[in-house]
């Protein structure tokens, strides 16, 4: 079983920049010798999941078969950017290039949203509190100090999947994964994800297979310093 899985951020940017020069997906294509593949049915193949056959005319994708796998390498310039495998290779032709050309979509989304990600904000210095000064005898109480109550925080996550040999034939779709910290030790975890398989030959008809589950979890949220968490 081979499952193919590429998170999708969303993000709003601003920029006052010049566009960037583009070029047609086939020709930034580059196919190694294979004969279900070639430049322009795996820019086809590509472009059904973009909005759009127009690419940073600095990106340079190469797609490579080995014995048991096929995958490809997408540059920027001379710099290689993302790099996927998928093992075990799809044997028929037209499954071969609906993968490929999903994994260079998700590739190219993941270079462009990477260059367009925010630089990571500095952490904040919480200013000092001056030292207290004894006041002076008074028959007159304080107030009491409130303490403030912890906010809530939590995130949500859309994914987008891809299976092989999860079906009879190849299967496409997505996830969603939510999760709310109502309390900062304490996690409360939902999420559900569906997969729609391609139509194949069963008995005197076909079929279109579709997978779906959900799932509900509670975990301690415990972390150690910022990039480790239990």
């Amino acid at each position: 079983m081979l499952g193919l899985v590429a998170s999708l951020l969303v993000s709003w940017v601003a920029s006052g920049q010049e566009p960037a020069a583009t070029r047609d997906l086939g020709d930034a294509i580059v196919v190694a010798e294979d004969p279900c593949l070639d430049s322009v049915a795996l820019a086809d193949a590509t472009a059904a999941w973009l909005d759009d056959r127009q690419v940073d005319a600095r990106m340079r994708i190469e797609a490579f078969v080995e014995p048991d796998a096929i995958g490809l390498r997408l540059y920027e310039g001379e710099s290689l950017r993302v790099e996927r495998r998928l093992t075990p290779a799809p044997t028929e032709c037209a499954d071969r290039r609906a993968a490929l050309g999903l994994a260079i979509a998700l590739a190219i989304d993941a270079a462009v949203l990477e260059a367009f990600a925010p630089e990571p904000a500095a952490p904040r210095v919480e200013p000092q509190p001056p030292t207290p000064v004894q006041p002076p005898p008074t028959d007159v109480e304080p107030p009491p100090v409130v303490a403030e109550e912890p906010r809530v925080s939590g995130a949500i996550a859309i994914e987008a999947l891809g299976g092989f040999a999860v079906l009879p034939a190849p299967a496409f779709g997505a996830a969603v994964t939510g999760e709310v910290l109502p309390v900062p030790w304490l996690a409360v975890q939902a999420g559900a994800f569906a997969l729609v398989g391609l139509r194949f030959p069963l008995g005197e008809g076909s079929v279109a297979p579709l997978v779906a589950a959900g799932s509900v979890g509670v975990c301690p949220g415990r972390a150690f310093g910022r990039l480790v968490r239990l």
